[in-house]
């Protein structure tokens, strides 16, 4: 996409660490849809998130922590292409749960 390498690197950290929320909602449940996992109580999970997705954005945004990784600052659009690749990732898990379910 001709970005500088600085923002591709970012764009990729931000991917990792969507997929990565996308693996643990999924692995909540085997038995249930990701819906029906996520209504369950659990404030852990959601303590975790709101710390990593703070830590994301201070990587991300903070001029500090984006020299010490390498990173320059993402466009909204890219941020949406970095969170959109963990949604994805998580529609495919989704629907492949659901057929491993039905085929069991």
């Amino acid at each position: 996409a001709g970005w500088p390498a600085g923002q591709a690197r970012a764009l990729s950290f931000l991917m990792l660490i969507a997929t990565n929320f996308s693996l643990i909602f999924i692995n909540r449940s085997f038995s249930s849809s990701a819906v029906e996992a996520l209504r369950r109580r659990n404030p852990a999970l959601w303590v975790v998130a709101g710390v990593t997705a703070l830590l994301l954005a201070a990587t991300l945004y903070v001029p500090l922590w984006q020299r010490l990784f390498g990173f320059e600052t993402l466009s909204a659009a890219q941020c949406a292409l970095g969170l959109g690749a963990g949604g994805l990732v998580l529609l495919v898990l989704e629907t492949l749960k659901r057929i491993s379910r039905r085929s069991a």
